[in-house]
Formats: structure tokens, C-alpha cells, sequence
């Protein structure tokens, strides 16, 4: 924590009232009237006005106002003086230490004379104004010039009386109260320090009754603050510095202070404050006194509290707290503008994220939460350079996904094959529309047929209808759910008219991936799809296989084939600078070093849900890495869900750990299309394939235990089927293993003993009660006994899907 300290108020009281006279005479006409001049006080040699006087060496003001009276009679008092001798007559400077009258005054034949002075010699700027009075005690008016450059040390002599042809001593003492200042602190700005609420003006008489300057009708109390003289830049140091100018003393009146009378000081960027100077260690200023206030700061604080500032090569969220506040001694705070800047980085691009930006950090609130996004680091391999070299896609020609084949087909998954910017259809749920007409995808006569619950939407509504399919994206919005490579798609948003989500894929961060995103209303998922960025394209040429000859892609949905990423430490440092002391907090993040490998992998798939889960990492028992706000998870409840709940849900991998281990209640057999009663199938809203393709029926599965094929461990475990059973093997199904039903742990993965598993759309049409609510997969494995067969598993499980063209 940076801070400093302000604001504690005290006294220093110097009496100026310690004897240094220094007397100069002045050798004239012998009947001339001659003078010395001295001043009483000792003060530091400031040459000034606004400054006290110190010594006659050390007068700057040019001339004194002398009064003599003439006492014919040879004697006079101070409080009925006689005829005016000298009616204030300057006595004017005329060389070092030497005074002189513009013209000789001689001592009067007869009688004798009484002096009165003050110094300086009355004049419009400085204030002071005389009107002898014959017959009357000689007084001074004074009101306090507004500049402090302009306000003379006021001094008035001692009256001498009844004096005949000697040297006039003037002995000078000080009328007015000096007041100045001391300030400590740690480099804070001053602006201005003065006082109010004292009285600028009063009458002097120069009498020197009790030998003392006689002040009366104190008047002119101030609203109006009178500053003292700052030098340039001043601020408050620790150890303190001089922050006067020399002429920046205020030369007050002196008085007894009312309840009004205050310092007021303001610093840089803080609020004035207001000291009564009461408070302050002295009720009175008295003439001739030296007060010197001390002023300390308060506490300046810039603290920066930060939270995730040591990230992953995955990315997250950097929380940071700045506190930019003034504390005064009274512990009232006050909020303090800052700045940031960024330092260091140890990359050319130091944001690693559009949403990282200078302007957001600046001009925010001075104490105040905010978050900064760290994107996960991106890099790529030789297999992503496909992808890098496919020409970018312009925003001006954004490209519709569900335009397949001069038609619009909407799906649940939608394929990427190069960088730019994309859109699909969000107001209907996936699969709703096939080649420009409304998909009876809803599959009512086979939910009829096997006593199976109606298809729903998220609200949990029975779909009875393909009127039923449209979504009212009327106040939604569109984000990312999860991607399983770092800052694959971004700017995800809603089309103006909203019945499209539009998103980018950089060409700097393109690379083979998965992503999730969704629409929502009000916190919730009404539909999500599925992105998959490849190199392979929909049109590909596939295989024909089964006796229904359906062509099947090459690989699961969701493939991306192995390849290892590197990933170098970087770092970027961001100073924090409060605007009015120049304080200033570093802080580092610093986005650790990485290298991930990952093997062969495809997506997993929950019998019946259009969501792919997360993938292995293609090597082991360890899951792909995940991006993004809301990432893979695993609900190990003992009880199944309803399908409304896996679609608010799509991030969500639902195990059930009780017989029948089905994620889903009831039970639907036809989610995926199979009509266990008539044997045919059909592409329903939860069927998770590409447009033009859909989960495979029982018989493509049972296709592939049929045809040639043989396994193969370099450089991917997997097997390789040729659908015409020669020597030519163009389907590779890698092994990936899956998920088990019960916990999502990875199976079928172990070194030695790979499983590949791939779902058909079927329900296993038996009788028997443990295999009835199960479901028909193909299996194979590459072991010390290759094999390939069909198997069953419980919904809850996890499995690839090789999709089948329709």
C-alpha cells in the first residue's frame, strides 16, 4: 500500500521583541533635526514586502511617515498633543542606512517638539492612510491589502517627547502579527494556503500607550481568504521544505479570533479543508509575534489488491480492487482520480485480448472491483496450417452455415473450414428446417408408438408440432458456453434482427476445435450448437457401407487429430498512478509457460443429447483442456434429469449411479430417430450431426463388424475398415474411449487396452430387463486380441458419434 499523511494542525510562536538596535546618525546643519532609525527585532533577512523586518540594514520600504508637534510651552503628552510641527512628512531613504527629509527642517526658536513615525510611508497599496488631527493623538488607519505581496510589516516608533535640539531616536517596533506556514507530507501538490474569518482592517494609535501598539474599531471581518505566497511546484515533503516565498507571509492585525477565524488549505486533487484556528494552539494574535502553523498531511492511499494475476496458459479472470482514496486526520475519505499505463510486456501485443483495454482501466471508479479477461494462449501446429491458409471470410459476406447445397438446412453441429466470420439460424432449434421446409423432426408417431414422452423445449413444454420449434430471441442474447481450444471463436453476438448468432474465428488463433454456444433469456439456455472447426469439409466424398447403402463420415463428430502445442511464459506489467500525488503500483500477470500434446480425439456424446461433451486428451485417463465461462461439468446425482433440464444445461454431464443408469427421465428410446417398431429412422431436433448427415441406425453399426478391417497401432491406435472388403481401408475410426455412466471418468483408454466406441441411434429392442434400457454401439479393440463386435451401454454413458449421410 502507497499512502502519505496530511492534516494535523500546530503552533510555532516566535516573540519578536528581543533588542538589536542599530542606530544611525546623520551629521547635518547643527539646528537641523537629525534621526537614528532602529528596528527591535531579529527575523530572518527576507528583503520583501509581505515579509517582517528584521534590522535597518535590511529596509526595504523607501520612507518613513513622520508627526512632530511643537509645544510652545515647552511640554506636551501623548493624549493632548499641540500645533502640528511636521504634519506627516516623509522621511525618506537617502543611501546605506542614511534618512533625510526632502527639505531641512530646523528646531523652533523656542517650545519644544514631540515625534510620532511609522513605517512605511502611507501610500494606496499598501493600506495604510493618516489624517493628523491637530490638538488630537496621532493615529493610522489600516486595511489589509489583498495581496500578500502588497502587505507591508507595519512598525510605528516610540513616541519621543518634549525633545529641543538632540537626535531624534525613532526606535521602531512591529504593529501587525506575522503568520506563516510549515507544511509536511510525502510530495503533495499545495495549491493554496490562506485564512478567513479574521478582521483585515483597524485604526493604530501611535501613542505606544503601555508601550505596546494600540489597535481600535477592528473591522472588515473577512469572508474572503487571504493566501500566502507559495514558490512554484510546492509541495508537502517529509522532511518538510520551505513551500513560502520570501514575500509569502500574511502581516495580519493584531486581535483576538473569533470562531470563524480558519486556515484553509488545498491540496492537489483533494477537497479544501478548513482548520479553526482555535483549534490551532492560540486564541490571539499579538503585535510584534512571529506565528508559524504546522500543517501535516492526512493519508493519500493507492492500493491495488489483485486477485488470478498468476494465470494458466488456459486464460481466466484477473479481479483487481483499486483503492485511490485521501483520508483526512478526522477520518473522512475522499474518492481520488488515477491513472494506468502499461509498462512492460513481454509480447509485441500486450493485451492478449481485445477485451483487455487502456480505456477500460482508466477513468474508472476510484475505488472500485473490476475484472480483466486473460485469453488463453494461442499457438498452433503444422496440422492447423490448413486451416490458417483457407481464405479469411469477410464481416460484408458473412457466411450462413445453414446455406448447405443451394438450400438452407439447420443443424445442431455446423462445420468451420477457414477463418472469418460466420452466422446460423437461432430462431429454430436445431435440425428444424431441411432444405428450405419445416423437418418433421419431431418424431411424435414413434414417441406415440413406443409410449415414449414427448420431445420438449426448455421451458419443459411437450413439442406436439413443428410450429412448436421456433425460439422468440426477443430480448435474449448470445455467448459461448465451452470451447476446447483456446480463443477459437469470439464476438459472439445476435444479428440486428436477432434471428441469427453471428461469430469470428481469427486467422491467428484458427485451429482444429470445438466449441458450445448457446442463446438465453433471462439467465437461461434456450437452445445450444455445436461449432466444429476443421479442415474437413461437409461435401467431402464419404464410403458407401451397409446393406441400405449409407455413406459414413470418416471419423466421430467433433474430430481433431493429434498434435503438440507450445506455449512460452509471458508477462505484462501495468503502473497505476494517482492523479494527484504521482503515486504509483506496479502489478505483474504473468501467463505461465505450457506444452500440451493431445492425442487422436472426438467428442462424447450422452445417448439422445444434441450437446457433445468434452473430449480425452487422446493419450490417457485425462480429460481435453476447456475454455470459456462456462466449462465441462459433472453432475454425479443418483438420479436422472428431465430433458429440459439437459438442454438449460448443455455444459453438463448428467451420470446417474442407479439401475438403469439412464441420464433421463422418463425414459425416451426415440430421441435420436430410431423407430424400434417400424425399423426406420429419422433425424430428430436432438440428433447432434452435421447438416446432411445423422446418428447412424443399427444397421450401418452392424455394417462394420461385416466388412474388412484390420487394426492398426502407428501412428493412432485405431482401425481401418474397407467397405468393399479389398485392400483398400478409406474409413479410420480411432480409438478414444469414453465416458463412463457413472462418474464421466474416462474408460476404454488404458495403454494396451484401447477401446474404440461409436453410438448407433437404437435402443436395444429386448425383453430381457438389465440390456432393455440400454443402447446398441459398435465396439473394437486394439489389444493382444483385436476384435470388433456390437455392445450395449446405458444412456449415462459417453461414446463418439461417426455420422451417417441421410
Amino acid at each position: 500500500m502507497m499512502q502519505k499523511n496530511i492534516l494535523i494542525v500546530s503552533l510555532l510562536l516566535t516573540t519578536l521583541l528581543a533588542c538589536n538596535d542599530i542606530t544611525e546618525s546623520n551629521t547635518l546643519d547643527s539646528n537641523a533635526i537629525q534621526y537614528t532609525v532602529s528596528v527591535d527585532t531579529p527575523l530572518p533577512p527576507n528583503l520583501t514586502k509581505g515579509t517582517p523586518i528584521n534590522s535597518v540594514t535590511n529596509v526595504t520600504f523607501k520612507n518613513i511617515g513622520v508627526l512632530g508637534y511643537h509645544t510652545p510651552n515647552g511640554f506636551a503628552s501623548t493624549t493632548t498633543p499641540t500645533s502640528d510641527f511636521l504634519a506627516n512628512v516623509a522621511l525618506n531613504k537617502s543611501g546605506t542606512n542614511q534618512w533625510s527629509f526632502n527639505k531641512t527642517y530646523l528646531w523652533p526658536q523656542t517650545g519644544k517638539v514631540s515625534f510620532f513615525a511609522y513605517a512605511p510611508f502611507a501610500s494606496k497599496d499598501n493600506g495604510i492612510t493618516i489624517s493628523p488631527v491637530q490638538g488630537a493623538t496621532p493615529s493610522l488607519s489600516y486595511t489589509l491589502p489583498a495581496s500578500v505581496a502588497n502587505q507591508p510589516d507595519l512598525m510605528i516608533a516610540a513616541p519621543q517627547m518634549d525633545l529641543f535640539k538632540t537626535v531624534v531616536p525613532l526606535q521602531f517596533t512591529h504593529a501587525l502579527a506575522c503568520v506563516g506556514f510549515d507544511v509536511s507530507g510525502e510530495n503533495a501538490p499545495i495549491e493554496y494556503i490562506g485564512i478567513k474569518g479574521v478582521y483585515t482592517s483597524g485604526k493604530l494609535m501611535l501613542n505606544m500607550a503601555n508601550k505596546s501598539p494600540q489597535w481600535q474599531d477592528l473591522g472588515g471581518m473577512s469572508t474572503n481568504l487571504y493566501e500566502i505566497g507559495l514558490i512554484p511546484n510546492a509541495e508537502a515533503t517529509n522532511p518538510s521544505t520551505p513551500v513560502m516565498a520570501t514575500n509569502g507571509y500574511l502581516m495580519m492585525i493584531p486581535q483576538n479570533l473569533s470562531d470563524d477565524a480558519a486556515i484553509v488549505v488545498k491540496f492537489k486533487g483533494i477537497d479544501p479543508k478548513v482548520i479553526p484556528l482555535k483549534k490551532a494552539g492560540t486564541a490571539t494574535w499579538l503585535a510584534g509575534r512571529k506565528y508559524i502553523y504546522t500543517l501535516k498531511e492526512g493519508v493519500y492511499t493507492l492500493d491495488v489488491v489483485v486477485k488470478g494475476n498468476n494465470c494458466q496458459y488456459t486464460g481466466g479472470n484477473v479481479s483487481m480492487n483499486i483503492k485511490s482514496i485521501y483520508t483526512s486526520q478526522a477520518g473522512l475519505t475522499q474518492n481520488l482520480g488515477w491513472k494506468a499505463e502499461i509498462v512492460s510486456s513481454s509480447t509485441t501485443n500486450p493485451y492478449w485480448t481485445s477485451s483487455f483495454n487502456l480505456d477500460d482501466l482508466n477513468n474508472q471508479n476510484p475505488n472500485k472491483n473490476f475484472y480483466i479477461n486473460i485469453a488463453p494462449y494461442t499457438t498452433t501446429s503444422t496440422i492447423d496450417n490448413n486451416l490458417k491458409k483457407a481464405d479469411s471470410v469477410l464481416y460484408q459476406n458473412i457466411k450462413d452455415l445453414s446455406y448447405v447445397n443451394g438450400a438452407y438446412t439447420t443443424a445442431n453441429c455446423y462445420v468451420v473450414n477457414a477463418p472469418g466470420w460466420y452466422k446460423f439460424p437461432c430462431w429454430v432449434m436445431g435440425n428444424a428446417i431441411s432444405k428450405g421446409a419445416s423437418s418433421a423432426t419431431i418424431n411424435n408417431q414413434a414417441c406415440i408408438a413406443t409410449k415414449a414422452p414427448y420431445y420438449q423445449n426448455y421451458a419443459g413444454t411437450n413439442i406436439t408440432s413443428s410450429n412448436q420449434l421456433a425460439i422468440d430471441t426477443n430480448g435474449a442474447n448470445a455467448q459461448l458456453v465451452w470451447s476446447d481450444a483456446p480463443d477459437l471463436v469470439s464476438n459472439i453476438g445476435l444479428s440486428k434482427d436477432q434471428k441469427y448468432i453471428e461469430f469470428y474465428v481469427s486467422p491467428e488463433t484458427i485451429r482444429q476445435g470445438n466449441a458450445v454456444v448457446a442463446i438465453q433469456k433471462n439467465g437461461k439456455v434456450m437452445w445450444s450448437w455445436h461449432l466444429w472447426v476443421t479442415d474437413w469439409a461437409l461435401n467431402t466424398k464419404t464410403q458407401v457401407l451397409g446393406s441400405d447403402n449409407q455413406n459414413i463420415m470418416p471419423f466421430g463428430i467433433g474430430r481433431c487429430s493429434a498434435a503438440t502445442y507450445n506455449y512460452a511464459q509471458r508477462s505484462i506489467t501495468i503502473r497505476f498512478t494517482q492523479n494527484t500525488t504521482n503515486l504509483t503500483k506496479d502489478v505483474t500477470i504473468v501467463q505461465q509457460a505450457n506444452t500440451s500434446a493431445y492425442g487422436e480425439n472426438v467428442c462424447f456424446y450422452q445417448w439422445g443429447r444434441k450437446d457433445p461433451m468434452i473430449a480425452s486428451d487422446g493419450f490417457g485417463a485425462q480429460s481435453k483442456a476447456c475454455f470459456g465461462p462456462t466449462p465441462f461439468a459433472v453432475s454425479t446425482s443418483t438420479t436422472p434429469v428431465s430433458l429440459n433440464t439437459s438442454i438449460l444445461n448443455p455444459q453438463v454431464f448428467y451420470c446417474c449411479t442407479t439401475f438403469p443408469n439412464n441420464w433421463e427421465t422418463p425414459i425416451s428410446y426415440t430421441l435420436w430417430g430410431s423407430n424400434i417398431v417400424t425399423d426406420s429412422s429419422i433425424k430428430t431436433i436432438y440428433d447432434p450431426s452435421p447438416a446432411g448427415y445423422t446418428v447412424p441406425n443399427i444397421y450401418t453399426i452392424y455394417a462394420f463388424t461385416r466388412m474388412g478391417h484390420k487394426f492398426t497401432t502407428t501412428p493412432i491406435n485405431g482401425c481401418q475398415f474397407s467397405p468393399n472388403n479389398n485392400d483398400v481401408y478409406p474409413i479410420f475410426l480411432a480409438v478414444t474411449g469414453g465416458r463412463g455412466p457413472h462418474d464421466a471418468a474416462i474408460m476404454g483408454n488404458t495403454p494396451g487396452l484401447e477401446v474404440g466406441y461409436y453410438w448407433s441411434n437404437c435402443n436395444y429392442a429386448t425383453t430381457d430387463p438389465v440390456d432393455k434400457n440400454t443402447y446398441l454401439n459398435l465396439l473394437f479393440s486394439v489389444d493382444k486380441t483385436p476384435n470388433i463386435f456390437t455392445q450395449v451401454n446405458p444412456s449415462a454413458s459417453g461414446l463418439p458419434v461417426c455420422a451417417a449421410m441421410e
